[in-house]
């Protein structure tokens, strides 16, 4: 590889970790009141293909995909330290539907959120 070509793919290699990080940062703000790439992209002043290639770049992931891993971590969280009902938590996602929140949550985890929150009772 050339000199220059290596300098380019360094430099937008970094330009994607500081886009992906900048992502990151927004996703643990606002993860509560947005659950769109889109808006995500608008914060950050660029599309959202662009923003999937940069998240892609840095992480192996897409933006989507690193959004939905942000809300079952946050929503982990809510099973295991709070009594809110699977439909508070639903709703703190801005889901409306508790159903769609927990067929989401099964195809990440493998299990329902109900399911989640006795595995961690029973296991303390």
């Amino acid at each position: 590889m050339s000199q220059v070509k290596k300098v380019e793919t360094t430099s937008s290699l970094t330009a994607a970790l500081r886009i992906t990080r900048k992502f990151k940062h927004l996703l643990s703000q606002h993860i509560y009141s947005h659950n769109k790439v889109a808006t995500y992209a608008s914060m950050l002043s660029i599309t959202p293909d662009h923003l999937n290639k940069c998240v892609k770049a840095s992480t192996g992931k897409t933006a989507q995909e690193l959004l939905g891993d942000m809300v079952v971590l946050e929503a982990k969280v809510l099973l295991r330290q709070t009594s809110l009902s699977i439909n508070e938590i639903a709703f703190r996602f801005s889901e409306t539907n508790s159903s769609d929140f927990s067929r989401f949550f099964k195809s990440r985890t493998g299990v329902t959120p109900k399911e989640y929150r006795q595995q961690t009772f029973l296991g303390q």
